[in-house]
């Protein structure tokens, strides 16, 4: 930027020195001089607020993309929290399956619920129209989609007792599992597209 300064001062200095020479050459005369001196004037204003107006375009794009970034980052956390806990649900499901005890099931599949209701109002909560990036709002409706359907399973297991088998229980966190990461994987390309603007 420095360097742009320097050189626009000598180009500044360079046409007075040019202009009074022609001046010279030509022998204006003091009302001749006013008129050029004014127009020079103008051109060189002309130049200087074309620059200012470039320069604070460049700096309100850079302020948009760190905004933009800085939403991003938040929305990340969430959904890494989010995709985070549908492999720790399962895990607490598979070892409450494994431990053969029904009343520590329930409970697990309980807490699970809870637990997916509390992602869905944090991810609903994101206003997608603001993440920047397609992938980045298609991860977010798959994460949503996931946990919600996750819930909706457990509820439907919790009302209708006796529980599922567990191969049908093991298959249904394997598939949640594998949705879990597809949706990190979107979102990791989401945030990869923003990064690189």
């Amino acid at each position: 930027m420095k360097k742009f300064h320097i050189l626009f001062g000598i180009a500044l200095a360079a046409g007075a020195f040019i202009s009074a020479f022609i001046g010279n050459y030509f022998g204006l005369d003091k009302s001749t001089w006013s008129g050029w001196v004014q127009a020079i004037g103008s051109i060189a204003a002309l130049g200087v607020a074309i620059f200012v107006m470039a320069r604070q375009n460049r700096y309100a794009i850079d302020a948009d993309k760190r905004a933009l970034l800085q939403r991003a980052n938040a929305v990340s956390a969430i959904l890494d929290r989010a995709n985070a806990q549908i492999p720790q649900v399962c895990a607490a499901i598979g070892e409450a399956v494994t431990s053969g005890n029904q009343g520590i099931l329930i409970s697990t599949l309980m807490a699970t619920k809870i637990r997916l209701a509390e992602t869905q109002t944090a991810i609903r909560a994101i206003p997608g129209h603001e993440l920047g990036s397609y992938e980045m709002v298609v991860a977010l409706h798959m994460t949503l989609d996931m946990a919600s359907t996750f819930e909706m399973t457990v509820g439907v297991w919790l009302q209708a007792l006796p529980l599922p088998p567990a191969a049908m229980i093991a298959d249904f966190m394997r598939m949640a599992v594998k949705e879990s990461a597809e949706a990190k994987q979107m979102h990791t390309k989401g945030m990869e597209m923003l990064k690189a603007l």
